[in-house]
């Protein structure tokens, strides 16, 4: 690395390329050229032109190039950390802080989807009948397919609204799963298997029975009534 110090031309030694001549049985040595170099003033404002400085004196030639230290030093902190201040205390509870603000949030959270469960399962009643209202519609307009679709989502509904289950997830033996669980007399639990049969056969039956589809929609009502007293 060169830092030149002041203009002018100045001249750097090279040294000599020696080498073994096998030819000859001893040492040559090939003198080199030294290498010329000019130093021309900077154009920029920081550059400085110094004659006679030791490095002691050097504080900054440019912007960026100051001597290496090779002594021993020691250094100091411009800030010293008291303990004692209350910014210290103030960092050291922000973590606890943080960590019972997420508790906080997360128990409300938790919270919030309870409530979610309850209010669905407080107006599964009221929804399902609202349902099977529109579903006895298409029965007494004689369109069966509306209304035994109508009476599936009245039955699928209410039970994914009572036992807290999405519909995606539901199947019948998932249903049966959970109303044992709770304790639902097996007859209830049979008689919601015999409506949702009722309604895919007579999905596909080819004759329109106006009898069996009115059977289906009172034991609809009375498998959801049952229900319905049965889970709380």
């Amino acid at each position: 690395l060169l830092i030149p110090r002041k203009t002018g031309e100045y001249k750097i030694p090279v040294e000599s390329f020696c080498y073994y001549d096998i030819g000859k049985k001893n040492y040559v040595q090939i003198p080199a050229p030294d290498i010329s170099i000019k130093v021309q003033r900077g154009t920029e404002s920081g550059a400085a032109t110094v004659t006679g400085v030791s490095k002691e004196d050097v504080r900054m030639l440019g912007k960026d190039i100051r001597y290496i230290k090779t002594n021993s030093f020691t250094t100091t902190s411009s800030q010293a950390v008291n303990f004692l201040s209350p910014a210290f205390f103030m960092l050291q509870a922000f973590p606890f802080a943080a960590m019972i603000l997420i508790l906080i949030a997360r128990r409300k959270q938790i919270q919030r989807q309870s409530n979610v469960v309850l209010m669905r399962r407080r107006k599964a009643d009221s929804v399902a009948r609202r349902r099977l209202k529109t579903a006895r519609k298409f029965l007494n307009a004689s369109d069966k397919q509306k209304f035994l679709d109508e009476m599936f989502r009245a039955l699928w509904g209410f039970a994914s609204d009572k036992l807290a289950v999405q519909v995606a997830d539901l199947t019948r033996e998932k249903i049966r799963e959970e109303l044992t669980a709770r304790n639902v007399n097996e007859e209830i639990i049979q008689s919601f298997g015999e409506t949702v049969d009722a309604c895919e056969y007579a999905r596909f039956a080819p004759a329109d029975d106006a009898h069996q589809l009115d059977d289906i929609y009172e034991k609809g009502i009375k498998v959801i009534t049952a229900m319905d007293k049965a889970v709380q």
